[in-house]
């Protein structure tokens, strides 16, 4: 599990979570990370079926390859605890209902792992405003279960530097029974310890391929060789 100071439209990653609720009421801020044209009506957008809880990919008229999975949430939970059950239940959907493309997706952009990002859920209009201290430690609890029982890569992306410390505060004090410490292993708990310490000590210089400018919606190195052949 990740927490990342940014906006959710920024990150490079495998799937996108919008939330929403059982009326179909979306943020217009989230049209970006959703790869939805500013132009057009969320209502344009409702999936056939959208009801209480559901969990539903989003398919949009005209998709793009460089552009993550977006999948679609009711985030009305009643509290705290039951927001954290309920990612929970979306990793799980999204990982069986994508199946093997999604990790074949990963691999196509450099990926050890899916990567799924999603904000910081039920923060909002899902109505936990004013108890983000106990929704902070249920979605730290459930993701790091999730991506430990499902195999893959989640970040959790907030642009308010508040949450982002008691995110990433509560992420570091899982303690060494966190499902975080044991997908790791001791080995790469050491390794990862003594990188931290190298970046502690300015020690470390950053290389990034061609991937990481992909969540702004450049293109893959796969994916520019195919455009180059096309138009050759």
């Amino acid at each position: 599990l990740f927490v990342a100071h940014s906006h959710l439209e920024t990150v490079g990653c495998t799937a996108v979570v919008i939330p929403t609720d059982a009326w179909f009421s979306v943020n217009p801020k989230w049209k970006a990370a959703a790869n939805v044209p500013a132009s057009t009506p969320w209502s344009d957008m409702k999936p056939k079926g959208w009801h209480a809880g559901s969990v539903v990919q989003l398919h949009t008229e005209e998709p793009d390859s460089a552009h993550p999975d977006v999948w679609m949430i009711d985030s009305i939970a009643n509290t705290p605890a039951a927001v954290g059950e309920l990612v929970f239940r979306v990793v799980e959907k999204i990982v069986k209902g994508a199946g093997p493309a999604l990790r074949d997706r990963a691999k196509a952009a450099g990926l050890r792992l899916p990567l799924i990002a999603l904000p910081m859920v039920g923060s909002g209009h899902g109505g936990h405003t004013n108890d983000r201290g106990r929704l902070a430690d249920a979605l730290i609890r459930s993701l790091s279960a999730a991506a430990a029982e499902y195999g893959v890569d989640i970040v959790l992306v907030t642009a308010s530097r508040s949450d982002y410390g008691v995110l990433q505060q509560l992420r570091r004090n899982q303690g060494p029974g966190s499902s975080f410490t044991k997908l790791l292993g001791p080995e790469l708990l050491d390794q990862a310890k003594d990188l931290g310490l190298k970046v502690a000590h300015q020690d470390v210089a950053l290389f990034f391929g061609a991937g990481l400018s992909m969540g702004a919606g450049l293109p893959s190195w796969s994916g520019l060789l195919q455009r180059l052949l096309t138009e050759a």
